[in-house]
Protein backbone atom coordinates (compact mmCIF):
# COMPACT_ATOMS: atom_id res chain seq x y z
CA UNK A 1 0.00 0.00 0.00
CA UNK A 2 3.13 2.07 0.45
CA UNK A 3 5.97 3.00 -1.60
CA UNK A 4 7.37 0.03 -3.34
CA UNK A 5 11.03 -0.39 -3.41
CA UNK A 6 12.95 2.74 -2.06
CA UNK A 7 16.81 3.03 -1.86
CA UNK A 8 18.58 5.77 0.39
CA UNK A 9 21.99 6.32 -1.56
CA UNK A 10 22.10 4.19 -4.61
CA UNK A 11 22.03 0.22 -5.27
CA UNK A 12 20.52 -2.32 -7.91
CA UNK A 13 17.10 -3.44 -8.75
CA UNK A 14 17.36 -6.66 -10.41
CA UNK A 15 15.39 -8.89 -12.20
CA UNK A 16 12.06 -7.88 -9.53
CA UNK A 17 8.35 -7.16 -9.85
CA UNK A 18 7.28 -4.34 -8.11
CA UNK A 19 3.11 -4.01 -8.20
CA UNK A 20 0.29 -2.99 -5.93
CA UNK A 21 1.46 -0.07 -3.81
CA UNK A 22 1.07 3.48 -3.45
CA UNK A 23 2.26 6.06 -1.37
CA UNK A 24 4.94 8.32 -2.89
CA UNK A 25 5.74 6.33 -5.69
CA UNK A 26 7.14 2.95 -6.80
CA UNK A 27 10.55 3.40 -7.60
CA UNK A 28 12.31 5.69 -5.23
CA UNK A 29 15.74 6.69 -4.79
CA UNK A 30 16.18 9.25 -1.80
CA UNK A 31 19.80 10.56 -1.81
CA UNK A 32 22.33 10.96 -4.03
CA UNK A 33 23.97 7.89 -5.64
CA UNK A 34 23.83 5.63 -8.69
CA UNK A 35 20.92 3.67 -8.80
CA UNK A 36 19.92 0.87 -11.33
CA UNK A 37 17.17 -0.66 -12.28
CA UNK A 38 17.46 -3.67 -14.75
CA UNK A 39 14.54 -6.11 -16.03
CA UNK A 40 11.97 -4.80 -13.58
CA UNK A 41 8.16 -4.67 -14.12
CA UNK A 42 6.58 -1.86 -12.26
CA UNK A 43 2.64 -2.71 -12.29
CA UNK A 44 -0.65 -1.70 -10.81
CA UNK A 45 0.93 1.25 -8.83
CA UNK A 46 -1.75 3.62 -7.67
CA UNK A 47 -5.79 2.88 -7.70
CA UNK A 48 -7.62 3.12 -11.39
CA UNK A 49 -9.27 6.74 -11.31
CA UNK A 50 -7.26 8.08 -8.66
CA UNK A 51 -4.51 10.39 -9.15
CA UNK A 52 -1.33 8.50 -8.19
CA UNK A 53 2.09 10.23 -7.62
CA UNK A 54 5.57 9.45 -9.66
CA UNK A 55 5.95 5.97 -10.76
CA UNK A 56 9.62 7.01 -9.48
CA UNK A 57 11.32 9.72 -7.82
CA UNK A 58 14.92 10.29 -7.12
CA UNK A 59 15.97 13.48 -5.52
CA UNK A 60 13.00 14.82 -5.16
CA UNK A 61 13.40 16.30 -1.62
CA UNK A 62 16.93 17.33 -2.12
CA UNK A 63 18.40 20.40 -3.39
CA UNK A 64 20.94 18.70 -6.05
CA UNK A 65 23.15 20.97 -8.52
CA UNK A 66 25.98 18.53 -9.65
CA UNK A 67 25.65 15.01 -11.75
CA UNK A 68 25.60 13.10 -8.15
CA UNK A 69 22.56 11.50 -9.36
CA UNK A 70 22.71 8.67 -11.66
CA UNK A 71 19.87 6.87 -12.70
CA UNK A 72 19.86 3.86 -15.22
CA UNK A 73 16.68 1.94 -16.43
CA UNK A 74 17.05 -0.93 -18.83
CA UNK A 75 15.19 -3.69 -20.32
CA UNK A 76 11.89 -3.12 -17.91
CA UNK A 77 8.23 -2.59 -18.47
CA UNK A 78 5.92 -0.25 -16.86
CA UNK A 79 2.28 -1.55 -17.63
CA UNK A 80 -1.66 -0.96 -15.80
CA UNK A 81 -0.15 2.00 -13.60
CA UNK A 82 -2.86 4.61 -12.81
CA UNK A 83 -1.74 8.16 -13.79
CA UNK A 84 -0.49 10.53 -14.27
CA UNK A 85 2.65 8.41 -13.20
CA UNK A 86 6.04 9.12 -14.83
CA UNK A 87 9.57 9.69 -13.40
CA UNK A 88 10.76 12.58 -11.23
CA UNK A 89 14.60 13.83 -11.96
CA UNK A 90 16.65 16.12 -11.12
CA UNK A 91 17.43 17.86 -13.94
CA UNK A 92 21.37 17.66 -13.33
CA UNK A 93 21.00 14.06 -13.02
CA UNK A 94 22.52 11.60 -15.26
CA UNK A 95 19.10 9.40 -16.86
CA UNK A 96 19.57 6.68 -19.40
CA UNK A 97 16.47 5.44 -20.03
CA UNK A 98 16.69 2.00 -22.26
CA UNK A 99 15.03 -0.87 -24.12
CA UNK A 100 11.83 -0.09 -21.44
CA UNK A 101 8.19 -0.64 -22.76
CA UNK A 102 5.67 1.68 -21.83
CA UNK A 103 2.05 0.84 -22.27
CA UNK A 104 -0.06 4.59 -22.25
CA UNK A 105 1.22 6.67 -24.49
CA UNK A 106 -0.85 9.37 -22.79
CA UNK A 107 0.74 9.12 -19.01
CA UNK A 108 3.98 11.28 -17.76
CA UNK A 109 7.10 10.22 -18.65
CA UNK A 110 9.18 12.41 -16.51
CA UNK A 111 9.55 15.66 -14.59
CA UNK A 112 12.30 17.38 -14.32
CA UNK A 113 13.19 19.60 -11.57
CA UNK A 114 13.77 22.82 -13.79
CA UNK A 115 10.28 22.18 -14.81
CA UNK A 116 10.61 19.98 -18.12
CA UNK A 117 7.93 18.08 -18.13
CA UNK A 118 7.12 15.11 -21.64
CA UNK A 119 4.45 12.39 -21.81
CA UNK A 120 5.43 8.75 -23.02
CA UNK A 121 4.09 10.56 -26.45
CA UNK A 122 7.44 12.63 -26.24
CA UNK A 123 9.46 9.49 -26.37
CA UNK A 124 11.12 10.47 -29.12
CA UNK A 125 12.08 14.27 -27.50
CA UNK A 126 13.26 12.17 -24.66
CA UNK A 127 15.88 10.20 -26.35
CA UNK A 128 16.67 13.16 -28.93
CA UNK A 129 18.20 14.55 -25.33
CA UNK A 130 20.79 11.53 -24.59
CA UNK A 131 18.98 10.01 -22.00
CA UNK A 132 17.72 7.32 -23.69
CA UNK A 133 17.44 4.78 -26.66
CA UNK A 134 15.35 2.23 -28.01
CA UNK A 135 12.28 2.70 -25.91
CA UNK A 136 8.72 1.17 -26.39
CA UNK A 137 5.28 2.38 -26.38
CA UNK A 138 2.57 -0.87 -26.39
CA UNK A 139 1.11 -3.56 -24.45
CA UNK A 140 2.84 -6.10 -23.06
CA UNK A 141 0.46 -9.05 -23.87
CA UNK A 142 1.46 -10.76 -20.45
CA UNK A 143 -0.16 -14.42 -20.15
CA UNK A 144 -3.73 -12.86 -18.52
CA UNK A 145 -3.61 -9.19 -19.67
CA UNK A 146 -3.50 -8.09 -15.57
CA UNK A 147 0.35 -8.39 -15.89
CA UNK A 148 0.22 -10.62 -13.23
CA UNK A 149 1.31 -14.19 -14.67
CA UNK A 150 4.87 -12.82 -16.46
CA UNK A 151 4.83 -15.23 -19.25
CA UNK A 152 4.14 -13.26 -22.66
CA UNK A 153 3.81 -14.74 -25.89
CA UNK A 154 5.49 -14.54 -29.14
CA UNK A 155 3.49 -11.78 -30.20
CA UNK A 156 4.55 -9.49 -27.42
CA UNK A 157 6.54 -6.00 -27.73
CA UNK A 158 8.89 -7.15 -24.91
CA UNK A 159 9.72 -10.79 -26.84
CA UNK A 160 13.47 -10.33 -27.92
CA UNK A 161 14.13 -6.89 -27.87
CA UNK A 162 15.98 -6.32 -24.64
CA UNK A 163 19.84 -5.54 -24.41
CA UNK A 164 22.49 -7.24 -23.23
CA UNK A 165 23.55 -6.43 -20.02
CA UNK A 166 26.64 -7.85 -18.38
CA UNK A 167 26.67 -11.08 -15.55
CA UNK A 168 22.72 -11.05 -16.05
CA UNK A 169 22.41 -14.41 -17.68
CA UNK A 170 19.69 -15.77 -15.52
CA UNK A 171 15.59 -14.70 -15.30
CA UNK A 172 13.93 -14.48 -11.74
CA UNK A 173 12.91 -18.30 -11.79
CA UNK A 174 16.84 -18.81 -13.35
CA UNK A 175 16.20 -19.81 -16.13
CA UNK A 176 18.71 -18.78 -19.39
CA UNK A 177 18.56 -14.91 -19.97
CA UNK A 178 18.12 -15.07 -23.74
CA UNK A 179 15.73 -17.91 -25.32
CA UNK A 180 15.17 -15.92 -28.64
CA UNK A 181 16.61 -13.04 -31.19
CA UNK A 182 17.89 -10.89 -27.92
CA UNK A 183 16.75 -10.88 -24.11
CA UNK A 184 12.56 -10.70 -22.86
CA UNK A 185 12.34 -6.95 -21.69
CA UNK A 186 10.94 -7.36 -17.27
CA UNK A 187 12.28 -10.38 -15.22
CA UNK A 188 11.03 -13.70 -17.05
CA UNK A 189 12.68 -14.77 -19.96
CA UNK A 190 10.21 -16.38 -22.38
CA UNK A 191 11.55 -19.79 -23.64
Amino acid sequence: GRNGIKLWHGGDVIDSVVTDCGGDGCLIGDQTGRYRYLHVLATHYGEPGEPAGYLGTWGYDVAVADTSFSVEIVNSVFAENAGPGGFYFPAEAQVSIRRSLFDDVDAKLVDLSDGTSLLVSDLAAFEATGRGSGNLVGVPLFEDDDCRRLAIPPSSPARDVGETVPLLDRDILGNARVAGAGPDLGPLETP
